[in-house]
């Protein structure tokens, strides 16, 4: 087997006396979104004018809705008429290339005034939109449907999750390259309703896998399942065992690098069987696959949820707000990562609360480099709502004392020797070394102004090196072979 040594940099930026950072939302108040609940909306570039636009889906007291807005670049909305839509409820609207043509064509899926549908519609690469008359997925609702290139040519291929009129489903599609859809036979997925579902490579082999949540109608499963499955790069997949997750139903979850160590965990949110009420969970990733669930991070439960990663505070780590039904209340709660996975939340956001099959989507529509966010759902009064918050978050403020310095970890993977370099002397105040259950090694090393040699001289597997210096820690994915 070939060894392939890599060298880690780490980019420091040491601050002394930093002010600190402030994490900051203001409602759009006038906007043109139409209010829905049990919807969804998602923002995308659908004219290629480098800002984004807008689709919302969903119901209210008028009938059911899938309306399209154009952005100005300014974060200045107008809706798009006569678009050849179908208006769904209880299900998805999504934006995918699926003619690789390099324009954002539509998916629409959902329960309609006329029964199910589920519709492919193309893009001209000016934001209009006609439907396509190839083949597509199954029409589906109360589900999930999510696109991703699962054998690696180039495509994007399409998992399809819910209810129809043949009870719970959950269906693999193939795409052709030019947006015609095949459905893969004898896939070893579980079908489930009110399903959530997302695709990540979780063991960094360059495929993607795939984490599926719901409701099971199999008497011989439990009633909430959340199932992994690996991916061969081919597109072929096999049920990981012994995973830790919990469960759930009516709830979402998203994959994130969340302590910055290279690979994706992932926090699970929805209703569990197991203790009969709302969960979120935050699951973190060994490198190999391989979830832990953290004890470090305590997130509002809930069920009927959403959930969105982040970087609103431009630190270069994923923040998360976390939406849905709490016991009775509906919430959106937003919380800061401090680029370690340990999260606390933000006080005095202006979100309201949401739930009931709530979506929430953030981008930046104004073109100032910060993450803004548009919610949709039903609030704590009952109404559907759809609100834009403006990022108005302020950078770091520091005085003077300012310097940038790298750090270098080598070789990764190791057979035992590390040399921890820096590139101004006297930096690193301290280093610490665990293994992936959390248990500290005391292990000698040796020093000089600018460099540590340490002899890991500890069984083959996964460490964890976290380095200190004055102003900032880090943390360092070691395997030693």
């Amino acid at each position: 087997m070939k060894t392939v040594f890599l060298c880690l940099t780490l980019f420091f930026i040491c601050t002394y006396n930093a002010v600190g950072q402030g994490i900051q939302f203001e409602e759009v108040v006038f906007t043109p979104f139409v209010w829905v609940q049990q919807g969804y909306v998602d923002f995308a570039d659908i004219d290629n004018d480098n800002d984004l636009d807008c689709i919302i889906s969903g119901y209210n007291n008028f009938g059911l809705k899938a309306e399209l807005y154009r952005n100005n670049g300014s974060g200045i909305f107008t809706i798009i008429s006569s678009t050849p839509f179908d208006e769904v409820t209880l299900g998805t609207a999504n934006f995918v290339d699926i003619d690789n043509d390099s324009d954002l064509d539509l998916f629409i899926s959902g329960l309609s005034d006329s029964g199910q549908v589920a519709k492919l519609y193309k893009n001209d690469g000016q934001g209009n939109y006609s439907i396509f008359s190839g083949l597509t997925p199954a029409s589906t609702q109360t589900g999930a449907i999510e696109f991703s290139d699962i054998d690696n040519d180039n495509d994007q291929d399409v998992l399809v999750t819910g209810y129809n009129s043949t009870g719970n489903l959950a269906k693999l599609y193939t795409n052709d390259g030019n947006g015609n859809f095949t459905e893969v036979l004898n896939t070893p997925f579980t079908p489930v309703s009110s399903s959530t579902v997302a695709f990540a490579d979780i063991d960094n082999d360059n495929d993607q896998d795939v984490l599926i949540a719901g409701l099971t109608s199999n008497p011989g499963l439990p009633p909430g399942i959340s199932e992994l499955y690996k991916n061969d790069g081919f597109g072929n997949f096999t049920l990981a065992p012994g995973t830790p997750f919990d469960g759930v139903t009516v709830g979402d979850l998203a994959f994130a690098d969340i302590d910055n160590d290279n690979d994706q965990d992932v926090i699970i949110t929805g209703y569990s069987y197991t203790s009969n009420k709302g969960e979120s969970r935050l699951y973190t990733n060994d490198g190999f696959g391989n979830f832990t669930l953290s004890t470090n991070n305590s997130f509002v439960p809930v069920q009927s949820s959403d959930i969105e990663f982040a970087d609103v505070d431009n630190d270069n780590d994923q923040d998360v707000l976390i939406t849905g039904l709490n016991d009775s209340l509906a919430v959106s709660k937003l919380y800061e990562n401090d680029g370690m996975g340990n999260f606390s939340e933000v006080q005095g956001t202006p979100f309201q609360g949401v739930s009931y099959a709530p979506s929430i989507t953030f981008g930046d529509v104004n073109n100032d480099n910060k993450p803004d966010v548009l919610i949709t759902g039903r609030n704590n009064a009952g109404e559907p709502f759809s609100k834009l918050y403006k990022n108005s978050s302020t950078p770091p403020v520091s005085n003077e004392n300012h310097y940038e310095a790298f750090i270098s970890v080598f070789p990764n993977p190791t057979k035992g020797r590390i040399s921890i370099q820096s590139d101004t002397p006297n930096l690193i105040t301290q280093i610490k070394l665990s293994d992936a259950f959390g248990k500290s090694y005391n292990l000698p090393f040796t020093t000089n102004s600018n460099e540590i040699l340490l002899d890991l001289n500890i069984a083959s597997g996964i460490y964890f090196i976290e380095i200190s210096t004055k102003d900032k820690k880090e943390t360092v994915k070691v395997i030693k072979f």
